[in-house]
């Protein structure tokens, strides 16, 4: 029994391997994405502090939509800490974010936290 599952395992990696390389049809397989070294000469960098979370209060006035602006960088994140006026403030709804800022509507407005990630 372990000599049949044996070959059956073998052969099963075999036509694996195979597939593999009929997938570049003879051809070299492509090469590796480049490593990204230091930014080029006078290309913006952010400064060593620029990854941080901080605390910004941003509300809707009058029920109208607003928006603060902080850079919240490309892999930030934006969470509400505590909501400080009576409307209901509902992520998607009342109140969202973009890498540029929050932005309000409806009467929502609260304290939130900005997790700032280059």
């Amino acid at each position: 029994m372990r000599s049949v599952t044996a070959g059956i395992f073998g052969l099963l990696t075999l036509g694996l391997a195979m597939a593999a390389q009929a997938q570049y049809y003879g051809r070299p397989p492509p090469p590796p994405p480049p490593q990204y070294g230091p930014p080029p000469p006078g290309a913006w960098v952010p400064p060593p502090n620029w990854n941080q979370r901080f605390e910004i209060g941003c509300g809707s006035s009058q029920h109208r939509y607003g928006f603060c602006k902080v850079d919240v960088g490309r892999h930030g994140r934006v969470y509400i800490r505590r909501q400080t006026s009576h409307s209901a403030c509902v992520e998607g709804q009342t109140w969202g974010w973009n890498r540029a800022g929050i932005w309000v509507d409806r009467g929502c407005g609260g304290r939130f936290v900005v997790d700032r990630r280059w």
